[in-house]
């Protein structure tokens, strides 16, 4: 009888523990051993990242990679997978699914710490569909933005796509994506905006079809226009030498 309710105390303790491995991230899985699991903080949660902790697994094996850039930020970098189909080089995708402003303050350095040689970043957009508002999103990309400069590691924010207005504010991208722009002008010589498309914004379920899956994230036709815009944006940029 003692036997087996120490069994069943183990079988307990080991399904307790699988679970909260599972949610937390912190399964003692060796590809992950340099980095340290992301803890949801106290208003909302920071997601699992086991794909992009690969990637950057990957990038520290490999050594150096200053001559790549990295696109930065939440699904819809994510999503895209690799940009060079779409006529975009030198560039590696560290999006994350359900990644926030805050989220990816918290976890800047293991970024900052590959060197890469420039960052374009796309970050709030799933701040503002969990209804936070502009003022603290704006103070997490100021914040994301010192960090990146004083690293000496160009950078370009992207501003907020307004995407579905049923969905999404349009009155909170409009503020954070003003943010966007005042915090380039404290480093104008630094950093680049490239501004959102109105292609990507929608008031009815009928006019994303053509370019997107759900109002927010995009299809190939999306992702070749959207590419095409941060292609050109980048070259109007480094012609005015940023």
């Amino acid at each position: 009888m003692i036997i087996r309710l120490i069994f069943i105390f183990f079988i307990g303790l080991s399904y307790i523990y699988g679970t909260f491995s599972y949610k937390y991230n912190t399964f003692p899985i060796s590809i992950y051993r340099d980095f340290k699991p992301i803890i949801p903080s106290s208003d909302y949660s920071c997601p699992i990242a086991n794909d992009r902790n690969a990637t950057l697994k990957t990038f520290h094996q490999h050594g150096n990679f200053k001559d790549l850039g990295i696109l930065l930020g939440d699904s819809l970098f994510q999503a895209m997978y690799d940009p060079r189909p779409y006529g975009l080089d030198g560039f590696v995708v560290l999006g994350q699914d359900g990644q926030t402003s805050r989220c990816l303050l918290g976890e800047l350095d293991r970024f900052i710490e590959i060197e890469p040689n420039e960052i374009i970043l796309y970050i709030g957009g799933n701040d503002l569909d969990k209804g936070i508002l502009p003022k603290e999103v704006c103070y997490n990309i100021r914040k994301i933005a010192d960090r990146i400069i004083e690293a000496e590691i160009p950078l370009t924010l992207h501003e907020i796509h307004y995407a579905l207005s049923s969905a999404r504010s349009p009155e909170y991208v409009l503020n954070t994506n003003s943010c966007i722009n005042e915090i380039s002008q404290n480093y104008p010589s630094k950093l680049n905006v490239i501004s959102t498309l109105p292609e990507f914004k929608f008031e009815s379920i009928d006019q994303f079809s053509d370019i997107s899956t759900d109002g927010e994230h995009l299809n190939h036709k999306g992702y070749a226009i959207w590419i095409s815009h941060i292609k050109k944006s980048l070259n109007n940029s480094r012609e005015y030498g940023f």
